[in-house]
Formats: C-alpha cells, sequence, structure tokens
C-alpha cells in the first residue's frame, strides 16, 4: 500500500472513531439530562410527577431491580407480556433503568442512572405518567439522592 493510501484509511478510522465516540456521548447526555431534572428537583424538596421528567409519550415504565440480565430475560422472569429486546444486560452493580413501553408493551426508552447520584427507595415498580415522585429521607449511599415513586403497582 502506498503512503496515500494508508493516510486516507487512518483519516477514515479517525473520522469513525470520532463519530461511534458523538453518538455514545449524545446517549449518555440523554440520560445525564434527565438525571440533573430529577436532582434538581429533588434538591428543592419538590414533588413531581414522571412525565415531568421523561417528556416523551409512553404508558408504563419498569423500574428494573436487575441488573445482569437483558430485557427478553426481564420479561421472562417476571411474566410480563412487553416486548424490551433492546434492553441489554448492564455490566455493573452502579447502573439502575427504568424501561418505557407503549401500550401495546413495545420498547420506548431505557433510561439508566448512576446508584451513587440517584437511589430508587423501592425497584420493581410499574410507574406511570403520572405517578408521583418525592425525596425520601432514607439515605442508602452518601451523596446519592434517595428518592421514592408514589406507585403500588409492583411487576
Amino acid at each position: 500500500m502506498g503512503s496515500r493510501t494508508i493516510k486516507i484509511l487512518s483519516f477514515t478510522l479517525l473520522v469513525c472513531f470520532f463519530c461511534s465516540l458523538m453518538v455514545g456521548c449524545f446517549n449518555f447526555s440523554k440520560d445525564e439530562k434527565y438525571t440533573k431534572k430529577i436532582i434538581s428537583k429533588l434538591k428543592d424538596n419538590e414533588t413531581f410527577i414522571v412525565s415531568e421528567i421523561f417528556e416523551f409519550d409512553f404508558d408504563r415504565a419498569y423500574v428494573i431491580s436487575d441488573n445482569y440480565i437483558d430485557g427478553e430475560l426481564i420479561a421472562q422472569k417476571h411474566g410480563l407480556n412487553i416486548s424490551i429486546e433492546e434492553v441489554k444486560e448492564t455490566e455493573t452493580e452502579n447502573i439502575r433503568r427504568i424501561v418505557f413501553v407503549d401500550t401495546e408493551g413495545e420498547y420506548v426508552y431505557e433510561y439508566q442512572y448512576s446508584h451513587s447520584q440517584l437511589n430508587a427507595y423501592e425497584e420493581g415498580l410499574i410507574i406511570y405518567p403520572y405517578t408521583k415522585i418525592e425525596k425520601s429521607e432514607m439515605q442508602w449511599i452518601d451523596h446519592a439522592i434517595t428518592f421514592k415513586f408514589l406507585s403500588e403497582e409492583y411487576y
């Protein structure tokens, strides 16, 4: 291969690397934006509803308590009639997930947040756009804000 070909290949690889990095940052930024919104509202001791944070259309969401399994296994394990095969298993104990679905149970969005920033008081809940969120006095981890969904519907 000539010098020019190597330069073109190197440039192409560099562009591909930066594009993949930007796509990853975009997804992370979306989750980070939601996390910042939740923290801001909780610091003000507000009670607010889920749809004030997640302003996209969804029917319900599942506050996932299983880290190391994917969406298909979550649905099977809990007998859920939902299609969330887009949800992949997490690779760490520090990540928590909320999976949003439409009225047919089809995947809409997976929100991932750090357990060191936010701490859901209970997991295994089904929440809705109108479900209230409030700050909890219980602290499980230093510096994390503990919150609870005012829902009594478990999956």
